[in-house]
């Protein structure tokens, strides 16, 4: 079994933004919580969380 660790995301902006900058994820489902959406999972590699940390942050002074 792989230790490879995931970050799922849950919003299509976000995933959106990480593929716009090159990321690519492993695979997409559907959303437990709401089986009308979808989630992407991806590699949650330092690059890739800070690339999602610097997309919050600027959530956050957005006012989103």
């Amino acid at each position: 079994m792989s230790n490879q660790k995931l970050k799922i995301i849950y919003s299509l902006r976000i995933h959106l933004a990480l593929q716009n900058q090159g990321f690519v994820y492993l695979t997409e489902m559907k959303n437990p919580q709401n089986m009308r959406f979808n989630c992407w999972v991806y590699e949650a590699t330092p690059e890739l969380l800070a690339a999602f940390d610097t997309l919050l942050k600027e959530d956050q002074r957005d006012g989103r």
